[in-house]
């Protein structure tokens, strides 16, 4: 199970930790970066397996979910335990002072998901909110990973400071990118039935700024909070509508974000995490025909 748990997973945010190590100190000690890129994978890894108790969730990264296969508890237990494990690394980093700051993100992201299963189908919180939503459930998180990287490096504030703020501006490049291969990826791509956050009630960027633009918006509103939408007609307005927006503003994130790095020393390490904050826009631009 703890297997099932970990493979298949894009590594993004363990790269940010070794990236961010490396930009705020060339001769950062190894064990503890390493054991700082791993926590932060269980950490991804145990929200996942928490997300998909709380959506009920078949498929995730094109397999069967852990609540799926083995049952809710055991779903909901594996999570509690990546977590306890995420602790023991820290420790072993020496930097374990660290870890009130990783709470504290967890927490706000726990506090995140609560609230949106609380507000399934609720279109207007999520025209409220989708800013804060993705920020709380993505960018926070990886922000946190590129300052646990410096922090571990034992990099002084100011870079720590700007690797963050690069943090949450990929972040919100990539889970806007993210929101609209929901919508047109197919399940070999991304793993799980195209539309998935519609069915849920889970109204993300795509579709809000269709809502705006559409020409029958009441018609549009009906057909996305039906108990059982039409994904493929709402796709297809979303395409029309606000499939270029979207890109446009994830690629004026994943700007800002690269922006963020000029403040500091050229090396190759800072030009990879350039290049990570367009990889994932550039990589649904290439699977949205």
């Amino acid at each position: 199970m703890l297997a099932r748990a970990l493979e298949g997973g894009k590594m993004l945010r363990p790269k940010l930790v070794i990236l961010s190590a490396y930009v705020a100190n060339p001769q950062a000690e190894e064990s503890a970066v390493l054991a700082a890129a791993e926590a932060a994978e269980l950490i991804h890894c145990a929200t996942l397996a928490h997300d998909d108790v709380l959506d009920e969730s078949d498929l995730r990264r094109g397999k069967e979910t852990l609540n799926k296969t083995w049952g809710t508890k055991a779903g909901v237990l594996l999570g509690d335990y990546l977590l306890a494990r995420v602790f023991a690394l820290l420790t072993e980093t020496g930097k374990a002072d660290f870890s009130m700051e990783i709470i504290t993100t967890c927490g706000n992201m726990i506090c995140s998901e609560i609230d949106q299963s609380q507000r399934l189908r609720d279109l207007d919180y999520w025209r409220e909110n989708y800013d804060k939503v993705i920020r709380d459930k993505t960018a926070s998180f990886m922000s946190v990973c590129c300052k646990m990287g410096a922090a571990i490096a034992g990099g002084d504030k100011d870079t720590a400071d700007i690797l963050a703020r690069y943090g949450v501006k990929a972040g919100m490049a990539f889970q806007i990118a993210d929101d609209l291969l929901d919508m047109f990826g197919t399940e070999q791509v991304i793993g799980k039935p195209r539309g998935s956050d519609l069915r849920e009630g889970k109204y993300t960027l795509p579709v809000l700024i269709a809502l705006d633009r559409v020409d029958n918006p009441h018609e549009f509103r009906a057909m996305i909070t039906a108990h059982e939408p039409d994904v493929e007609a709402a796709a297809e307005i979303v395409r029309k509508y606000s499939l270029d927006e979207c890109r446009l503003r994830a690629r004026k994130y994943a700007e800002e974000a690269a922006a963020e790095l000029d403040a500091l020393p050229p090396s190759e390490h800072v030009d990879e995490l350039k290049r990570m904050a367009f990889y994932f826009i550039e990589r649904c631009d290439d699977l949205i025909s």
